[in-house]
Parts: C-alpha cells; sequence; structure tokens
C-alpha cells in the first residue's frame, strides 16, 4: 500500500502538468540547444585521436625494450623472451610510425 502512494503522486502531477498547458523552461532552453547543436555542420573527422595512439604506441615500444633487456638477465628461454621482446617493440614502434601521417 505504501508503494502506491508515489505512483498516485506521480500520476496526478503528470495529468495537471499535461493539461494545464505549464510551459518549462528548462525543458524549452533544452530542445533549442539541442536543435541548434543538430543544425551545425559537423567537422570532418576520422575518428582517430593520433595523439593518444602515439602515447600507446610508445608505451608499448618501451615495453618491449624492457622485455629484450629481461632477455639478457635470464637464465633460460633466452631466445623465446628476446623474440617477445623484439615483436612487442616493432609492434610499438610501427604504431608510432603509422601516427606521424
Amino acid at each position: 500500500m505504501v508503494w502506491g502512494i508515489p505512483i498516485v503522486l506521480l500520476l496526478g502531477i503528470e495529468l495537471y502538468l499535461k493539461y494545464s498547458n505549464s510551459s518549462t523552461s528548462a525543458y524549452d532552453l533544452y530542445e533549442t540547444k539541442r536543435q541548434l547543436k543538430v543544425a551545425e555542420p559537423q567537422e570532418a573527422e576520422d575518428g582517430s585521436n593520433n595523439k593518444g595512439t602515439r602515447v600507446i604506441g610508445i608505451g608499448v615500444a618501451l615495453t618491449g625494450l624492457l622485455i629484450l633487456i629481461l632477455s639478457f638477465i635470464g637464465e633460460s628461454a633466452q631466445l623465446l623472451v628476446g623474440g617477445m621482446g623484439v615483436s612487442v617493440l616493432v609492434l610499438g614502434l610501427y604504431i608510432i610510425r603509422k601516427t606521424k601521417k
């Protein structure tokens, strides 16, 4: 029974606002801004963030370099770890080079 009180109050307010023809200035302002934003011509974007992608590429390349350095320190599986380090380093360098354009 207690849960019905908010529902009845909400229904009463909705009906009152619907039939009283009162204007809500905040909503009208929102609609005006939304219409202006839709009407503005959009800039041509390719959807990429070159600066952020470049930072990620640098991070990947440095991680690959650290893995490569660890391969010299390790006692076993040096070739496997070194190969993975080189792979990650090359991937990072590729990302960096791709974002320069």
